[in-house]
């Protein structure tokens, strides 16, 4: 495995570190559902997680008690922190594959 690769991994399982943070209670449904589709990112060609399944978003919500009604704006939650997660993501992804090139 390339050096590059090696370097998105090992970034990728620092970020799997858990970490205490505060929600806010209007947000808690919308983490649990994130927290909950954890596994289920799709992946770039570098193993960088890029976005969550849809049809598990989907199943997801469906198992948490989201009235109908909240459907869209839950969704917009979860994607919010979809997009910030991917960023942070990326930026790890691209300072290991850096620092990875430094070192050769």
């Amino acid at each position: 495995m390339p050096p590059e690769q090696l370097a998105v991994l090992r970034a990728q399982r620092q970020a799997q570190q858990p970490q205490a943070f505060e929600v806010l209670p209007a947000n808690w449904l919308a983490v649990q559902i994130f927290l909950d589709c954890a596994g289920q990112w799709r992946r770039d060609s570098n193993g960088t997680p890029e976005a969550i399944a849809r049809t598990q978003l989907q199943s997801a919500m469906a198992l948490w008690p989201v009235p109908r009604k909240q459907w869209a704006d839950t969704f917009r939650r979860v994607r919010a922190m979809e997009i910030a997660a991917a960023k942070v993501f990326r930026q790890r992804a691209q300072q290991a594959a850096a620092r990875a090139r430094n070192r050769r």
